[in-house]
């Protein structure tokens, strides 16, 4: 794998934050390149997820590298908890209890559930290093309307569909998607309407 900044800053925030005892997930374009989604060019950013009350654990060991303090945001289609960093160039956002509402559907990360369940553990790193699911990318980039990325995903988990049916279901089943979503995500994956 090739080591681009994103690479190395999040070798640097999993040293730090391997004392922390906080799950946290990595997502966004370094998830989809650790995972080999090709989305034509290297990630220039980070986010990780978690929940919002241990985002200020996470923030006690990222201080150093902190642009900002932890502040709840609301878009039209967002909420979070969030804070962003540099570390070795990169920026770097956390983000606790993320919620997407796009399509009649409200997507709450639940990080535990992920994490727990479905996470995907990378063995590439020095510490531990858990990554979002690509069910849960695939979702998340469908809800904001980018082809670019939600094809891509799409077809990287058709290699291997099977893998990733369960965090499919767990998701579709935690969250309120509505049936044209449900129904776009089905065809695909062809997978069977429910």
């Amino acid at each position: 794998m090739q080591q681009t900044g994103a690479f190395q800053a999040l070798q640097r925030i999993a040293e730090l934050m391997h004392e922390a005892d906080v799950p946290w997930l990595v997502g966004g374009s370094s998830n989809l390149m650790l995972q080999g989604v090709d989305i034509g060019r290297a990630p220039r950013d980070l986010d990780i997820y978690m929940d919002a009350k241990q985002l200020d654990i996470a923030y006690d060991r990222l201080s150093p590298f902190a642009t900002d303090i932890p502040v709840w945001d609301r878009t039209e289609m967002y909420y979070s908890k969030l804070s962003h960093y540099i570390v070795g160039g990169v920026t770097v956002e956390l983000v606790g209890d993320f919620e997407v509402r796009s399509r009649s559907s409200i997507y709450t990360v639940n990080l535990h559930l992920l994490h727990a369940m479905i996470g995907v553990e990378t063995g590439i790193f020095a510490y531990p290093v858990s990554l979002m699911p690509l069910s849960h990318e695939l979702i998340f980039n469908l809800l904001r309307n980018r082809p670019d990325r939600y094809i891509a995903i799409a077809n990287r988990m058709k290699e291997d569909l099977s893998r990733h049916l369960q965090s499919l279901r767990l998701i579709k089943e935690f969250c309120q998607l509505d049936a044209e979503v449900v129904q776009q995500l089905n065809a695909m994956l062809g997978l069977q309407p429910d």
